[in-house]
């Protein structure tokens, strides 16, 4: 388990991770090379300037080519530079930290078997539709649930049904809350398993609450929905586990 300001840096490369594609999906959208611009006679002429093998080459834009092509060197040579700098300044911070990263990785990677303790739903409405058993004895209310517990189960991660939690003045019973198995922290998992009108009209007030309560999402509140359960395990795997940063760790890896 990391300490704050370990977890903290790791979300803080994790979102240079995300920054650094974002750049790099935008990069790759600009032509190669650099536009040359000459005036001659009254008029503009553009050529598109390459390198081949350490050699300059010059090519003349013809008219019938030149709208959107142009349009995009320039704006290449007009803005990109700062997305650049940006780009190789993250791949720098991102390269030099890689070490440090690895260690807490393996850090987080060590951790030891939990005792799990089954608790009874604490939701007093509608007791009679806990009627779904989950492998080690939890009653949930849908099947779904049943897949997300024994995936929690699974991975280690300690948790409890329908615990209350007084909100703005309010008792919710979150679906999950759950000891967040990387920074130690009491987050909670919500899964949004209807798509009625009713039920969204439900879960928008009911997260307007929490985030009064500054309970915000992707760091003390998850949600899943039904297109998870599928592949459940490796979901909450990359919202909990140390999965959640291989794309960072291999992103940094590549660099070198």
């Amino acid at each position: 388990m990391l300490n704050e300001y370990e977890y903290g840096f790791m979300e803080a490369m994790d979102g240079l991770r995300v920054r650094y594609e974002e750049l790099e999906k935008y990069i790759k959208g600009f032509p190669l090379g650099c536009i040359s611009v000459r005036k001659k006679k009254g008029r503009t002429y553009y050529y598109h300037v390459t390198s081949v093998n350490g050699n300059r080459i010059q090519k003349y834009i013809s008219a019938d080519s030149e709208n959107e092509f142009i349009r995009r060197l320039l704006f290449k040579r007009d803005f990109a530079e700062p997305f650049l700098k940006e780009s190789k300044y993250i791949k720098k911070i991102l390269s030099e930290s890689l070490p440090y990263m690895k260690s807490l990785t393996e850090k987080m990677s060590c951790s030891s078997p939990i005792s799990f303790q089954v608790y009874p739903s604490e939701k007093q409405a509608y007791v009679s539709e806990l009627i779904y058993t989950a492998k080690h004895g939890e009653k949930v209310r849908s099947k779904s649930e049943v897949f997300i517990c024994d995936a929690l189960y699974s991975l280690n991660i300690k948790y409890a049904y329908e615990r209350r939690l007084l909100c703005c003045g309010q008792d919710f019973c979150p679906d999950f809350t759950l000891v967040h198995p990387l920074n130690g922290k009491v987050v909670y998992l919500e899964h949004l398993g209807l798509d009625d009108e009713r039920y969204k009209k439900t879960w928008k007030y009911k997260k307007e609450k929490y985030e009064e309560h500054n309970l915000s999402e992707g760091r003390d509140l998850f949600i899943t929905t039904e297109a998870d359960i599928p592949d459940i395990k490796n979901v909450l795997a990359r919202l909990f586990t140390v999965k959640k940063y291989e794309a960072l760790m291999n992103l940094a890896s590549s660099f070198g």
